[in-house]
């Protein structure tokens, strides 16, 4: 909101420079705003009374849409998994090119979900799929943090990497 929109009596004023000058009257802060022949923004409407600052509306309107811009890619980013599978089956050079792919993704930032799919009877040979995840681990050569325990998922183990 800006200018003659804000319905408060009074506000609390911020002037071009960032300097807080206290709590002003509306009427006066849009005077004032436009004597500088800038606009009055409404800042803050949550608090009483609101906070209202002296400056281009242009200028605060590109501001928010680059701090929404910028969150938007920090979610993005956060949000990123990249996810490898083998099985107690997989082959030892299968297995190496597996790690390869690991260490690919967690150079480039990602975080890596590591499925171990298990059929049948393999879903009992508990300490054997541990041995092939330790073995798979050790091919690794990327430094990770293990964010997630090997823990059941319905196909199998699972667990998270990232760097």
């Amino acid at each position: 909101m800006r200018n003659h929109m804000i319905r408060a009596q009074k506000v609390r004023l911020i002037d071009e420079a960032g300097e807080n000058v206290g709590i002003v009257s509306t009427s006066e802060a849009i005077k004032r705003a436009v004597d500088a022949g800038k606009d009055l923004i409404l800042i803050t409407a949550k608090v009483d009374p609101p906070v209202a600052r002296i400056m281009e509306y242009g200028k605060y309107k590109y501001e928010q849409e680059k701090k929404e811009r910028s969150a938007k890619q920090k979610q993005k980013a956060a949000v990123t998994i990249k996810g490898v599978r083998f099985s107690m089956r997989t082959s030892g050079n299968d297995l190496t090119m597996k790690a390869k792919t690991v260490d690919k993704f967690l150079s480039k930032g990602y975080k890596v979900r590591v499925e171990m799919l298990l059929r049948g009877r393999e879903k009992a040979l508990r300490n054997m799929a541990t041995k092939k995840i330790e073995e798979f681990l050790s091919a690794v050569e990327t430094n990770y943090i293990m964010e997630q325990g090997p823990e059941k998922s319905p196909r199998g183990l699972q667990f998270t990497l990232r760097k």
